[in-house]
């Protein structure tokens, strides 16, 4: 225990997960958090994974103003090189990490976010040298530039992203359908895609009716997922059967509030694309799709299904449709930017990491200049 900045706060192992159900509902309750700080979110993660967690609490006087779930595990690298690295709400094992937290950080009271966010890290740093890095993502750029200022250690990025999204309250208040905001060469492109589809026939979006049917249309738009990205491990997530294990039980235990939803778009009757979404404080964060492709360039059915699911939400008085990360040339077409999210480390100065960064650059170097030499040979044949 220590008091920083005014607040009293604890890292200790977990030893009641029903006592801390409770102190995240009620902390939940106020907080302004993304579904994946929700406990929908995270008690799933702790049921179906096990983690060996430690409870990080902030309290300002008796007030609980943050948590979050901290993972502690050695890592190897290169065969030599041992790190301790600290996790905020994941595990550290790839098969388990797949599920991807976005929007990550501490669950915090609004009022006390940046100031119990520094008050945290800290802590955390003055955790005894417990740990070597601390890893966290994805979160927002805002917590990240703050993490990084409050710790004061050195920053590496391991991955980012843009985040696209669709503003559903500014469109309710113009009065016009959502498609209608939209680039005039995306409006053609979907129009003349369900214009195609309706030749088959009926075009039209259902959603899943029960937590069964939801599961079933889960799984259905797994068999599509796996035939565009792939069945070997870190490529589809519907060949990691921890991935599935986990979207199942967060169905099963959120469907019922209707925080979780799996959307198809019919032809006449045959489901030819799957939407997954959250649907969360008023907002809609759209996690995956399966989508049946053909040969016809002309039928959109990606562009098509999100147009009738944003509209549908639209019109359900839903407040913002959220892509989420990701660069990919659909979302910026029906979608504006408005955040980034980084995947980060934050390292100790340490001289094992110093040595691990240069090895780092070198083998960029050597695989760059291994590419440009490779590039001179072929334009040269």
């Amino acid at each position: 225990m220590a008091l920083i900045r005014g607040y009293t706060i604890t890292c200790l192992a977990l030893n009641d997960v029903s006592t801390l159900q409770q102190e995240w509902l009620g902390l939940e309750q106020q907080a302004d958090n993304s579904f994946f700080l929700s406990w929908s979110w995270l008690g799933t993660w702790l049921d179906a994974y096990q983690p060996e967690i430690e409870v990080l609490r902030a309290y300002s006087g008796s007030d609980l103003v943050a948590l979050a779930l901290m993972v502690r595990a050695e890592e190897t690298r290169f065969g030599v090189l041992k790190s301790m690295v600290l996790r905020m709400h994941q595990t550290g094992r790839a098969e388990q990490d797949q599920i991807w937290i976005e929007y990550n950080g501490l669950l915090t009271h609004p009022e006390h976010h940046e100031a119990v966010t520094v008050a945290c890290l800290e802590y955390l740093l003055d955790d005894g040298n417990h740990w070597d890095e601390l890893m966290i993502g994805a979160i927002t750029e805002s917590d990240a530039e703050l993490m990084t200022r409050a710790s004061g250690l050195r920053r590496n990025d391991i991955w980012n992203a843009p985040c696209f999204g669709v503003d559903l309250g500014d469109i309710r208040a113009t009065g016009k359908p959502y498609i209608d905001t939209l680039s005039r060469n995306t409006r053609y492109q979907i129009r003349r895609s369900l214009r195609r589809y309706q030749k088959e026939g009926e075009v039209a979006i259902e959603r899943g009716s029960s937590v069964e049917q939801t599961i079933a249309f889960f799984d259905a738009a797994g068999e599509l997922h796996k035939q565009r990205w792939g069945t070997l491990p870190g490529q589809s997530g519907f060949a990691n059967p921890e991935f599935v294990k986990f979207h199942h039980a967060l169905i099963t235990s959120a469907w019922s509030e209707g925080r979780v939803e799996v959307c198809r778009l019919l032809v006449e009757g045959e489901p030819i694309a799957y939407f997954y979404n959250f649907v969360y404080k008023n907002r809609v964060y759209f996690y995956l799709s399966g989508i049946q492709f053909n040969h016809d360039h002309m039928l959109k059915p990606g562009l098509l299904g999100h147009t009738l699911c944003i509209q549908r939400y639209l019109e359900r008085g839903c407040d913002f449709y959220d892509f989420m990360g990701g660069a990919e040339r659909y979302k910026a077409s029906l979608a504006s930017q408005h955040q980034h999210l980084y995947k980060m480390v934050l390292q100790k100065d340490l001289y094992k990491l110093k040595l691990e960064l240069v090895g780092r650059r070198v083998k960029q170097s050597l695989q760059s200049l291994i590419g440009n030499w490779t590039n001179r040979g072929e334009s040269s044949n």
